[in-house]
């Protein structure tokens, strides 16, 4: 398995990276960066763990409540890569559709109440490429 770069201290309302390295040709069409800002914009601070690994699909993430280990909300989301050809293209539609639905999706979640029977079950967002236009 490819060396992972790590960032950020769990369970502290942030963003943390875990990014495997690419084999030649590939690119990840998310930039955490961006993905940073829309999050800070969108006043979303549940903490989220951001996964980029080569063998994982376009964008998928998913809410977990707390449970009896982790006492907090949390967003995991995995991003994978694509020919390095594609990479611009994928880059765009990350940007301009699939990143805002997660948002939509995820303050729609977060905006139930805390006992609410949504919000305390795990849930899963995902889009695949190219369907993501879709």
């Amino acid at each position: 398995m490819s060396p992972i770069e790590r960032t950020g201290r769990y369970g502290q309302s942030a963003l943390h990276i875990e990014k495997q390295k690419l084999p030649k040709g590939m690119s990840y069409p998310l930039k955490s960066s961006v993905l940073k800002t829309a999050l800070d914009q969108a006043g979303i601070t549940t903490d989220t763990v951001l996964l980029f690994a080569p063998d994982h699909m376009y964008f998928e993430a998913f809410f977990w409540p707390p449970n009896e280990r982790i006492d907090y909300e949390r967003f995991y989301i995995r991003t994978g890569a694509l020919s390095a050809r594609e990479g611009g293209r994928a880059r765009e539609l990350m940007q301009r559709q699939v990143i805002l639905d997660f948002l939509a999706w995820a303050k729609v979640l977060l905006a139930k109440p805390l006992n609410s029977p949504i919000r305390q079950k795990q849930a899963h967002f995902f889009r695949y490429y190219p369907d993501a236009a879709k």
